[in-house]
């Protein structure tokens, strides 16, 4: 009779963390979208299996100016359901009104803004500028926020090839896991 009843609670507690584990893992919702450059595109195959049905937009060489078209076809044919991930500026500064129109047109869904690492004189005036543009919108209630992949990683030259900039395949899964890791979070604080 004990041993009846002790496997009864192991498994009313089996059935009970199974539960609570896939309650956590729906929080993170379906379909979000990833749009960046060489950074995001060379790491997307160790992201896309930490979400469901992911849908990327990358390319090597992306610029900023880029991203209001591509944000635009996407709603267009309704392809940005819940989430937009961004990863640019590692190839050149941007205008702000390519972000304020980006926000815009992903009104009401979160926006994830991933700021840069690189070795270029640019880097920094692009990721003050992104804190800026993301704070300015969270004041206005905007769904946005910002990755600090810059502070993460800027010291973690392991992960890089010599350029500082691309990641070796230890720094794409680094980068991926801090993504997942980031976006995971927001959605757990909800």
């Amino acid at each position: 009779m004990k041993k009846k009843f002790l496997l009864l609670i192991v498994l009313l507690f089996g059935v009970a963390f199974y539960i609570i584990a896939r309650e956590n893992s729906r929080k993170v919702p379906a379909n979000i979208v990833f749009i960046g450059d060489s950074i995001m595109h060379s790491s997307k195959k160790y992201i896309a299996p930490n979400f469901e049905n992911p849908y990327f937009d990358t390319k090597i060489g992306r610029q900023f100016s880029t991203l209001p078209g591509i944000v635009s076809k996407l709603k267009e044919q309704d392809g940005i359901k819940t989430a937009l991930v961004v990863h640019l500026g590692t190839n050149g500064k941007f205008k702000e009104e390519d972000f304020d129109y980006v926000v815009e047109m992903a009104d009401g869904k979160d926006i994830f803004i991933i700021n840069t690492v690189h070795k270029d004189p640019w880097e920094k005036e692009v990721n003050q500028l992104l804190a800026e543009k993301v704070e300015q919108y969270r004041q206005k209630r905007k769904k946005i926020y910002l990755i600090d992949w810059y502070s993460y990683a800027k010291n973690e030259r392991k992960y890089f090839y010599k350029d500082r900039t691309h990641l070796n395949d230890a720094g794409q899964k680094f980068y991926a896991d801090f993504i997942t890791s980031e976006i995971k979070k927001h959605y757990s604080e909800k």
